[in-house]
């Protein structure tokens, strides 16, 4: 789920030419996901919830990144089933947003995630997406919070 749910963010990062070294010092480190916040808006109907990791709700049992002062990182994804996925990405912040070059659903192409961070300590990440996207008509909007400590 926390995989399906940072593809869905849209890229604006590549448009812009500045770092925010403020953000990009506290983001060093390891982060453990605690739960994902989302509120969906479709066709006046609105889905509000909050997933645990772990919990019932996902296959997720753990997912972990690991940024390095010099822009690369490392996503760690454990499910329940104990198999293991460990991808090798990049980063940076610019304006506020962490930008990540991903590795696609394809896995083997990438692409550039823009997540909006909305809150950094020395202990608690929190960062933000949103979209709006046409399905037939009915526009759909997210608003997506994921929710990290530190280890």
């Amino acid at each position: 789920m926390a995989v399906a749910v940072v593809a869905l963010a849209a890229s604006s990062c590549s448009e812009q030419n500045f770092s925010d070294d403020k953000y990009q010092s506290k983001l060093v480190g390891t982060w453990s996901l605690e739960s994902i916040k989302y509120d969906v808006k479709a066709g006046g109907t609105t889905v509000n919830s909050t997933i645990s990791i772990p919990g019932p709700e996902t296959e997720l049992k753990e997912l972990i990144y690991t940024f390095y002062p010099e822009g690369s990182c490392s996503c760690s994804i454990t499910y329940t089933d104990d198999t293991t996925v460990v991808n090798e990405e990049s980063y940076e912040v610019r304006d506020g947003d962490l930008c990540m070059q991903v590795l696609g659903d394809d896995g083997t192409s990438t692409e550039v995630v823009e997540l909006e961070i909305k809150r950094v300590t020395n202990k608690e990440l929190v960062l933000e997406m949103e979209s709006d996207e046409d399905m037939d008509g009915v526009l759909i909007s997210s608003d997506v919070k994921l929710y990290f400590r530190k280890k």
